[in-house]
């Protein structure tokens, strides 16, 4: 390592310096520069171009003609006082003690300008521009800038300040071994955090380890950014720094620290970028690393003189597009000085911000059209973060408290009527259900009390719980991962929170892919081997080891195209054998009802998926097959059975009653879950609900009587808003729908009125044919469903459409 003594600049230097300014002078047709220069210690990334003139101490102004030395007007005593020391102690200070001057404040800087007889002139003017990070207005005070243009009308200021950053940018080789010393200080710091670190260590034991190194290597660094955690996304100053409601955290294991080391040697500065592993983290925090990497050594690939640093700045970036990563800040940017900076898209969404922040901020590359040349100095500073969190075990904390939220007390089924005629496989009418049905506000509104050290032990009432949030949630973390191996990583956690708890979620998980269309990014190989894993376990692991083997069998049939839809309807009766006709010890009530739900959603796509499938396959084609089965004298057994367009058509007919029947007991089954269960807004069951309404709606030709469809959809919305949560509401589609059947229905009404009256004036016999009685329509309501609202006494208040 260089000592400080060999570092010292020359008079070479100065004079190379002051060359350049004046030619600057010469190129922008200006008299004098007027140089504001940032008060001392004020943080990292310093507007110090005072200093680059005089190589003083930090904090003047400086008017720099084109003849003549440099006028310094210095803040405070101390600074003269220094340059007195300096040539005491045998240094040659590079402006004489004549153009010193003691007040920088609006009088004497204007005397200074009239001493120098500019009060006239065109004066290039620095500190008006930005400079980001911290000035995005300038440095220059108000006013300070509004006594000057008030006293010299005449004079015609420019702002020269980003030109003349950029043209002291290339350094010299003096200044490039200040630099290098500065960047060695750097490296001894981050070393010296890496050795401190560990867990059970205090965060500014860290803190103080780096600032120690740059001690005793003679620099004065004026702060390290650092943040510590499992989700150390943040940077800047330690929070115990600028508010003692933040003391200093205590380490942990699977802990990050994320640092940035500000190293400044002579006014030369350094900048590293630090994340240091504490104990075992998760592999997706070492994905990160690699791809941080990867941007790293493409940036520097990329920075050649030559180049522009726009070229830089989308190379540096591209690794993240390519992995689907963000980063909270510039990748890159320069350094002595900082002018370009490459560019910065922050979404706030992907840290689960609230909706009352901005979410999402966005800088462009600054001075992309600059070209790189020789002398010039920069940060690469690349950070990566894999989806909404640098590290997915903020992610599990968060599912898991939302596990623990979800579950509820046990409570009573919303009517034993409707239980039996679920099971019955009838459809209950709208007077059928009492009002006695619906539970009280008070049985409502208890909580169970669960430890927050960890899950309770699994109980009946584990299978009820519906984290539909934790869902959506893994869904967003795991689509932004490409790779297979973060995928099952997930499953691996989710596995530590519990083996019921981990499994129902990746149960609902893939439920929700399957219902609502969304691919899988689970593997479900991946979880066949949980469903005869579960067998040996308790009511409830069974429970969910046998919805996990009715969803991964229709996800053979409709994703992956396997199995054959009629060897899926085989596998599902004997599913039903195994799973449903079984005594009440082997799957208890509520398991019972949650299993024939999953029974009937099933069954339901299933249906759909070979009603579409029969649909899409033209006459034609049946014919040619036919033909060409006829010639061949074999094929499978689903192919002879659908293959003339009439079978086509009578297993066509017979799977849309199937549909009809699916939809009528999934809502109604859906209801008695809906008062059992702690919905989470919105849930799988209100999904595959509102995704029977839809279906119902669709082939609403085909029912008997659309009036008692709509008793039942108007029941099941009831039942959605009386539900636990006062604030879920069912998925607004299937309002709609609601409302689409409740047209059909006073449809049907008025035709049946309108067949009466004409079976009337025909003498026709009512009495034969008990479809054909007229039906009132007083139990129309005369709003729109949707309007219900139910007020905290259980009042329904109607508001007219």
């Amino acid at each position: 390592m260089s000592t400080t003594r060999s570092l010292a600049y020359t008079l070479q230097e100065r004079d190379r310096r002051w060359l350049l300014a004046r030619d600057f002078m010469a190129d922008h047709g200006v008299d004098a520069l007027f140089v504001f220069g940032e008060p001392e210690m004020s943080g990292p990334g310093p507007y110090t171009l005072d200093n680059w003139v005089t190589n003083h101490r930090p904090g003047s102004t400086v008017i720099f003609p084109k003849t003549g030395e440099p006028l310094v007007l210095s803040f405070m005593p101390a600074a003269i006082i220094d340059h007195i020391h300096a040539r005491e102690h045998g240094e040659q200070p590079w402006v004489s003690a004549k153009n010193i001057r003691m007040g920088r404040d609006a009088e004497s800087t204007v005397t200074a300008l009239r001493d120098l007889g500019l009060t006239e002139s065109t004066i290039g003017v620095c500190g008006l521009e930005p400079f980001v990070p911290i000035h995005p207005s300038g440095v220059i005070p108000y006013s300070l800038w509004n006594k000057i243009l008030s006293e010299f009308p005449k004079a015609n200021f420019k702002s020269v300040g980003q030109a003349f950053l950029t043209a002291i940018m290339p350094l010299s080789d003096e200044q490039i071994l200040v630099t290098r010393h500065a960047a060695n200080i750097g490296d001894e710091m981050a070393q010296a955090m890496v050795k401190a670190c560990a867990p059970g260590v205090p965060e500014n034991e860290i803190f103080r380890a780096g600032m120690d190194a740059a001690f005793a290597r003679g620099t004065v660094v004026p702060v390290i950014h650092m943040f510590t955690g499992p989700k150390a996304i943040n940077w800047g100053p330690p929070k115990w720094h600028y508010s003692p409601q933040s003391p200093p955290r205590v380490l942990q294991d699977g802990d990050l620290v994320a640092a940035e080391i500000f190293c400044d040697f002579g006014k030369m500065q350094a900048q590293l970028q630090v994340t240091i592993a504490v104990g075992k983290v998760h592999q997706d925090v070492e994905w990160a690393a690699e791809i941080a990497r990867q941007c790293y050594d493409a940036g520097l690939k990329a920075l050649q003189p030559g180049n522009t640093f726009g070229e830089v700045a989308k190379a540096i970036r591209e690794p993240l597009k390519e992995n689907g990563a963000w980063s909270k800040g510039p990748q890159i940017h320069s350094l002595n000085p900082i002018v370009p900076v490459c560019e910065i898209d922050v979404d706030l969404a992907n840290i689960g911000v609230s909706e009352v922040y901005r979410r999402h901020w966005a800088l462009d590359t600054l001075a992309a059209d600059m070209v790189l040349k020789p002398g010039m100095t920069f940060a690469l500073e690349p950070t990566c973060a894999i989806g909404p969190l640098d590290a997915i075990e903020a992610s599990l904390a968060e599912i898991k408290q939302l596990l623990l939220q979800s579950r509820i007390p046990q409570s009573q089924p919303l009517n034993e009527k409707l239980y039996s005629d679920s099971a019955n496989n009838t459809i209950p009418t709208n007077n059928e259900v009492s009002a006695s049905a619906f539970q009280s506000d008070e049985e409502n509104t208890a909580t169970d009390s669960f430890p927050e050290d960890g899950l309770p032990e699994e109980s009946e009432q584990d299978v009820q719980v519906a984290p539909i949030k934790v869902v959506r949630h893994l869904f967003k973390l795991i689509h932004g991962s490409p790779t297979r191996d973060h995928n099952e990583s997930i499953i691996s956690e989710l596995s530590k929170l519990g083996l019921t708890s981990g499994s129902l979620v990746d149960l609902l998980f893939e439920g929700f892919a399957i219902g609502t269309g969304q691919p899988p990014v689970i593997d479900v190989e991946s979880l066949k081997p949980w469903i005869t894993l579960k067998r040996n376990y308790d009511p409830c692991d069974r429970a969910i080891a046998a919805q996990l083997e009715i969803y991964t069998l229709l996800y053979d049939v409709v994703r992956k195209g396997v199995r054959s839809v009629s060897s899926a309807w085989d596998d599902l009766e004997n599913w039903t054998v195994r799973n449903l006709q079984v005594d009440e010890e082997d799957y208890p009530g509520k398991y019972e009802a949650t299993l024939h739900f999953t029974y009937l959603s099933v069954s339901l796509i299933l249906a759909r998926w070979e009603v579409a499938k029969l649909q899409a396959v033209p006459r034609q084609q049946h014919q040619e097959e036919e033909e060409m089965e006829e010639a061949k004298g074999e094929g499978t057994g689903e192919e002879i059975e659908f293959s003339d367009s009439a079978t086509r058509q009578q297993r066509i007919s017979s799977v849309i009653e199937l549909i009809i029947r699916y939809s009528h007991l999934l809502l109604d089954k859906g209801m008695l879950l809906c008062s059992q269960t702690a919905l989470v807004k919105p849930s799988y069951d209100f999904l595959i609900s509102a995704y029977a309404g839809i279906t119902l709606v669709e082939y609403a030709s085909f029912l008997p009587n659309p009036k008692l469809t709509f008793e039942l959809m108007e029941k099941v919305q009831i039942q959605g808003h009386r539900s636990y949560n006062p604030e879920i509401s069912l998925e607004p589609v299937f309002n709609w729908a609601t409302n689409v059947m409740r047209k059909k229905a006073q449809d049907y009404s008025v035709s049946m009125q309108q067949a009466e009256l004409d079976a009337v004036n025909s003498n026709f016999d009512t009495t034969t044919n008990e479809s054909r009685v007229p039906i009132s329509m007083d139990w129309i309501p005369n709003t729109l469903i949707d309007s219900f609202y139910f007020s905290d006494h259980g009042d329904l208040s109607i508001t007219p459409v």
